[in-house]
């Protein structure tokens, strides 16, 4: 009863009606449907479709056709078939259940009998809810070969998909094969074990608030089904789930909104998918090729939300070794202050001036009412460095000087550091840089 064992079926059409010199995917019905159509009336009396519906929802859960020849995704023809995903309006079998779903793979790469699993794969990924995680519209490179969804299916020897990559971490969860440990406190030398031996995964997100918006973290070293890699290590997955496709790559100097759904932090800061310079290297991964130990508001690429600016979150401190990472997680401020979001239009904190600065600078915040301020600086990790006001203030402009030295009277570094009023229930952050 498995279809496979009827070997090849002759269809009643050629292979160039159903290609209509649009890859199979133009309209009905010289096209793909219409071909798994006339299959499936062509086998309907050898096969019983009943034992392919595993959840008894009525349906066949998937048809895989097999087509005879190379992929357009190989060839580049627009008389060849390109491998994909889709269905047809449900056909009842003599079994009493429907087909619907289907996918279509050629039958070799380049030459007969060197088929491999990359592409089957990558088309049960989407059988399973998984969308393309190249950029389909091919302005960039998407994820690139770090997941079955993006190139990664071509990953193997002579990359023809042989030894394709596993699902990046996001797609590990979509499809229920791993789960996000939410972290919601800042921990120290966090030992992260490789994904494939131990399932860790984390999600971080300021003071451990899960929303739209999150980092995922997972160790991936270059072994088993990931070997062929272009780098291994740290890997931070910047995640917005409002989008629902990953063809609208980010880099700075674009506006915010537009970004990708799945989208690769590289730690060298270089946007090389985003720009489709490459589809990875060794410099992606943390520490990597570079040797990159902190990610957060001002490293190569930056933590920064989509939406707000700074996201407090930094891992620092990454190190590699013998396949283990160990890193400081970071989710937000001190615990004792609480984040909040909503900003009234008639509180205000501005920018310090002057800014850059060195030795000293002012901040300026106004609040339309009396109240109790707390107003302090803090290093990017989230660590409190001074704290400059904490007491009573009157409505209207209040300055306050800071002369770069922390709590302790002791002199800080350059860099850039973060300042945050809270007044009552309304609060803001923003940057300085210390330049000496």
């Amino acid at each position: 009863n498995l279809p496979s064992s009827l070997g090849w079926v002759t269809a009643p059409q050629t292979y160039a009606y159903y290609v209509n010199n649009q890859n199979g995917t133009g309209a009905y019905p010289n096209n793909t449907q219409k071909l798994t159509e006339d299959l499936v009336d062509l086998i309907d009396a050898s096969v019983d479709f009943s034992n392919y519906d595993n959840d008894n929802d009525g349906y066949v859960d998937i048809v895989a056709i097999i087509h005879p020849g190379q992929g357009a995704e190989v060839t580049g023809s627009n008389d060849d078939i390109w491998s994909h995903k889709w269905g047809i309006v449900p056909k009842l079998t003599n079994d009493g259940v429907y087909v619907s779903n289907y996918t279509i793979q050629p039958e070799y790469i380049s030459t007969v009998g060197d088929m491999t699993l990359g592409v089957f794969a990558h088309e049960f990924g989407h059988v399973f809810g998984l969308p393309d995680l190249y950029d389909i519209d091919y302005s960039s490179n998407g994820i690139g070969k770090y997941g079955i969804m993006g190139y990664g299916s071509w990953l193997g020897p002579q990359g023809k998909g042989g030894r394709p990559a596993l699902p990046c971490a996001w797609s590990k969860i979509q499809l229920g094969f791993n789960t996000a440990t939410n972290i919601t406190v800042n921990t120290n030398s966090k030992q992260i074990n490789d994904v494939k031996s131990t399932g860790e995964i984390y999600r971080l997100w300021t003071s451990g608030n899960i929303g739209d918006e999150y980092f995922l973290i997972e160790n991936r070293q270059q072994a088993g089904y990931d070997s062929y890699l272009p780098g291994e290590g740290l890997f931070v997955w910047h995640i917005d789930d409002a989008k629902s496709e990953n063809t609208q790559e980010w880099y700075p100097g674009l506006t915010n909104s537009i970004h990708f759904q799945v989208a690769l932090e590289q730690a060298d800061g270089l946007y090389e998918l985003e720009h489709s310079n490459d589809l990875g290297d060794t410099n992606d991964a943390f520490p990597g090729g570079l040797s990159k130990t902190s990610f957060n508001a001002v490293s190569s690429t930056t933590s920064d939300s989509y939406t707000n600016g700074i996201s407090f979150v930094a891992i620092e401190n990454i190190l590699s070794s013998s396949g283990v990472i160990t890193a400081d997680l970071n989710v937000g401020l001190a615990a004792s202050i609480e984040d909040e979001n909503t900003i009234p239009t008639q509180f205000e904190l501005s920018q310090n001036y002057p800014n850059p600065f060195n030795p000293s600078t002012t901040i300026n915040f106004y609040t339309p009412t009396d109240g109790h301020a707390l107003l302090q600086v803090y290093n990017i990790a989230g660590q409190i460095v001074k704290t400059l006001l904490d007491g009573d203030v009157a409505a209207g402009q209040n300055l306050v000087q800071w002369d770069g030295t922390t709590d302790n009277g002791n002199e800080i570094a350059s860099g850039i550091y973060l300042y945050r009023i809270a007044i009552n229930d309304n609060s803001e952050t923003k940057k300085m840089t210390l330049i000496k």
